[in-house]
């Protein structure tokens, strides 16, 4: 048995009428996760940003294999970044991301 855990990619695509900054992006969503999930939920779901495509608006989001039900939820949940209002949609969920 692996002490490795395993990770799940989880893409999302944020629309809004203005560019997200990623700081504001990065700022946001360590909130957001700590508000929702609290400490120990954060700590469980170890949430990563892998890539954010500012004019697109697509984040990609790593996770534990066991949290990715929650991370959705908690992406889904989100309605402001900064002062811009979101409207969040998930585009996939991985076991890899292509390079």
């Amino acid at each position: 048995m692996s002490l490795r855990q395993k990770k799940r990619f989880v893409s999302v695509r944020f629309y809004s009428d203005k560019q997200i900054p990623f700081k504001e992006l990065s700022d946001a969503l360590e909130k957001h996760f700590l508000d929702s999930l609290g400490v120990q939920g954060k700590a469980v779901q170890n949430p990563k940003i892998i890539n954010f495509d500012s004019k697109k608006g697509i984040l990609t989001l790593r996770t534990s294999l066991n949290s990715v039900k929650q991370t959705i939820v908690s992406l889904l949940l989100i309605k402001k970044i900064g002062l811009v209002t979101v409207i969040p949609k998930i585009i996939e969920v991985s076991g890899s991301v292509k390079k």
